[in-house]
Order: C-alpha cells, then sequence, then structure tokens
C-alpha cells in the first residue's frame, strides 16, 4: 500500500498541553553501561495500562537522541506524538530510542557501522528488550522469552538509515518478538552493502523464506517503509519493495495489506522528513483502541 506523505501540521510542531516525557534510561550489556531515551506518554504514571512498545533507532554517525530530543530539548516529533495522543488520533505508546555504538565509540564509519549494527540484535534480545520491559509497564507478562514472544504483537522496531538496516537485520532474527517494522531510508545488508539494490530478489526471498521457516503468515507481520524520492537510500530500497511485492503471498501490498510504502516527494535524507514519515506511520499504526 503506498501511504500519503503529511507533513506535521504546524500546530503539532509546538508543546501540547498534555505532554508526555523523555527519560533517560541505563542499562548493562555484556560489556559495559550504555543509555537510551524513553518516551512515556501523558498520564503513565497515574494509568496503569500496559502499553505497546517501539524501538527506533538513530542513523550513522548519530545518536539516541536524534529522533525525539531529550528531556531538556525534546523536538518537533516528540511534541506532534503528544498531539496525537492528546487528540485521541493514536493510542498512547511508550517510545525506546538505543543506540549501537559503544560508549566513547569514535569510529563512525560506514564500515564499522555497518559491523555494530549487525551484532545490535544480540544486545537487544539479551539486555535492552528484558531491561526496559521489566522497568516499565508493556504487554510481557514476564521479562524473559516466553513473556517477549506472547507479547510479539505489541511490539515494534524501526530506525533511520543504518537504523533501517538495522530493522532488517532485527526481521531476520526476532520476528518472534516483534511484528511491526518500521525501516526508514534503509535497506537489507545481509548479502552485502546497498544489497537491496544489487541483491533485490534474493533479498526479498531471503525475507520471505524467513516468515515461512519460523511458522508465520501474511497475517503475522506489518511493515511500514519510508524514504524521500531524492534520498541517497531510495533507489536500494525502492528496487527491494518492489521486489517484496513481487515476491510471493507473504507481503501484500494491496487490500489486506502488511507492507506498507511512503515515498516523499523531494525529500533527502534526513530527519525532518524522516520524523515525519513517523509521524504518518503511526497515525494509521496505532489507532485509538475502541470502547
Amino acid at each position: 500500500m503506498i501511504m500519503e506523505y503529511v507533513p506535521i501540521p504546524e500546530g503539532y510542531r509546538v508543546p501540547a498541553a498534555q505532554q508526555g516525557r523523555m527519560e533517560s534510561f541505563v542499562y548493562r550489556n555484556a560489556d559495559e553501561e550504555k543509555q537510551a531515551w524513553v518516551y512515556l506518554p501523558y498520564g503513565y504514571d497515574d494509568s496503569g495500562d500496559r502499553y505497546d512498545i517501539i524501538y527506533m533507532m538513530h542513523g550513522g554517525s548519530d545518536n539516541s537522541t536524534d529522533y525525539l530530543g531529550t528531556d531538556a530539548e525534546p523536538n518537533e516529533l516528540k511534541n506532534a506524538i503528544d498531539h496525537l495522543i492528546e487528540n485521541g488520533e493514536i493510542r498512547p505508546l511508550i517510545l525506546v530510542m538505543p543506540t549501537f555504538y559503544p560508549n566513547g565509540c569514535e569510529d563512525v564509519s560506514v564500515e564499522n557501522s555497518a559491523r555494530l549494527v549487525k551484532l545490535f540484535p544480540k544486545e537487544f534480545e539479551e539486555y535492552l528488550m528484558p531491561s526496559v520491559e521489566s522497568k516499565y509497564r508493556t504487554y510481557a507478562d514476564t521479562s524473559d522469552a516466553d513473556g517477549f514472544r506472547a507479547s510479539r504483537t505489541h511490539r515494534a522496531f524501526g530506525g533511520f538509515s543504518m537504523g533501517g538496516v538495522t530493522t532488517w537485520y532485527m526481521f531476520l532474527e526476532h520476528l518472534d518478538l516483534i511484528s511491526t517494522f518500521i525501516p526508514e531510508s534503509g535497506d537489507c545488508w545481509y548479502y552485502e552493502r546497498l544489497g537491496g539494490r544489487t541483491y533485490a530478489e534474493q533479498t526479498a526471498k531471503l525475507l520471505c523464506d524467513t516468515v515461512k521457516s519460523k511458522g508465520y503468515t501474511a497475517e503475522d507481520i506489518r511493515i511500514f517503509a519510508a524514504t524521500g524520492s531524492e534520498d541517497i537510500a531510495y533507489p536500494q530500497l525502492d528496487a527491494q519493495i518492489k521486489a517484496m511485492k513481487a515476491v510471493g503471498d507473504v507481503f501484500r501490498a494491496d487490500g489486506d495489506a502488511n507492507l506498507t510504502y511512503i515515498v516523499g516527494e523531494g525529500c533527502t535524507h534526513w530527519y525532518a522528513p524522516v520524523r515525519e514519515y513517523f509521524y504518518d506511520i503511526l497515525r494509521t499504526a496505532y489507532p485509538p483502541v475502541k470502547q
């Protein structure tokens, strides 16, 4: 399904009356303490409710503040999410913004970043997700493998650029933990760097076979992909999405679609349009729960 690119309205770029909050979250992986940023919706402390959770990864050479900002300096996307929740356009959510870089990492080259994002699914499964979801109220009844698998339909992972590359690795490794994937301006690098273009058909088949081999069907996954027509990632992501649409019955772009695609006309490879793609995706993927 092609989704229309709709910029964030000007009135949503400023703080809402009911503001969610940003928290710094520190967890430990095998080697060190790492920091992520967590968004909690307005009313979280008083509700006692459980929440869907979305993990969003930044791009290469960037950091965990680039999607929503910080508690001291939230950006327009954080404000827009507050407005969407306040106005009942989406249901309240928890968002987590981690990083694949080790503390003090100075090598942010494409080569090193590509190595690190390939390793991140292990860190996510063994350290980040258990730490986050044992503290915050998600749909995981227990913070172990059984609890995470049982709650997969309430969990999403996405990211921009190298974070989009990370998202495809997460798809290949963690379909049992995640049902919704949001790759923005990043293709799958399983076969090689920029493999979405040079290995589009092979990549599409690999993704399709991964779904089937793990016992899932089209009804068990959702993909919301996005990029800009002038984005450096457009050729490879567009080729990959087209190949995915053609590969078989797992990825459906029409009717009961599970593959949604945004192309921002004239948009380039940066966070301004990427935040707006995410705004658009939230409005479609997380409608308010009917009472």
